[in-house]
């Protein structure tokens, strides 16, 4: 695992989203409940993946799924439609697996 890499276990909580970032890109959201819980609610992270990953996953996730995540968290800034600036922590993505536990 490279630096600064975590692995998650959890189910993906709804279909994942394929689009395309300028230049063409496939980009795939996605999001996942881990299987931990802090004083009994539910943890959430947003998955993305980039590239063959994301087409992969689009067709072969769906909501439900059971998966392994390996990626590195990173927090990034930018500014809405109405000009506020916004921070999101995501999960990028380089290794997803189906779970079968």
């Amino acid at each position: 695992m490279g630096e600064g890499q975590q692995i998650f276990v959890g189910r993906l909580g709804k279909n994942p989203f394929l689009a395309y970032a300028k230049g063409g890109v496939p980009v795939c959201e996605m999001s996942l409940a881990l299987d931990k819980q802090i004083e009994g609610k539910t943890i959430w992270r947003r998955i993305v993946t980039w590239g063959r990953l994301a087409e992969v996953c689009s067709v072969q996730l769906k909501k439900g799924n059971s998966v392994f995540v390996q990626g590195q968290i990173v927090i990034r800034n930018f500014f809405n439609k109405e000009g506020e600036k916004k921070t999101v922590e995501e999960v990028v993505a380089n290794k997803i697996a189906l779970s079968f536990l």
